[in-house]
């Protein structure tokens, strides 16, 4: 149970590293003028699973079931996919439009 702990501790300190932009993102976000936006809502992203697994490792203390200890990890990762799986679709979607704006402008 402690691997718990350290991945919730690493997690939550790469999601701070990611609030203040020191996050190692996809070479295809890099350089681009929201690229600082990505790297936050990334951090949000490792925080919102970093945050609730240090709690699940302190709830587990309190378990003896250990169904109901799988049934809350899938539960506290949920939010971080979600939220993980709508910003991906998100800067895919402005990446898409960054790319479609430069084809055109090539074509001129």
């Amino acid at each position: 149970m402690s691997l718990i702990l350290y991945l919730g501790i690493f997690w939550t300190f790469y999601g701070i590293a990611g609030l203040f932009g020191i996050q190692n993102i996809p070479k295809k976000y890099r350089d681009k003028k929201w690229s600082k936006e990505y790297c936050r809502a990334s951090g949000k992203s490792w925080l919102l699973i970093g945050v609730p697994w240090i709690l699940l490792y302190l709830a587990s203390s309190y378990i003896k079931y250990n169904w109901l200890l799988m049934i809350l990890m899938v539960v506290f990762a949920v939010p971080s996919v979600l939220y993980g799986y709508k910003t991906e679709l998100t800067f895919k979607a402005r990446l898409n439009d960054e790319n479609k704006a430069s084809r055109g402008k090539k074509k001129k």
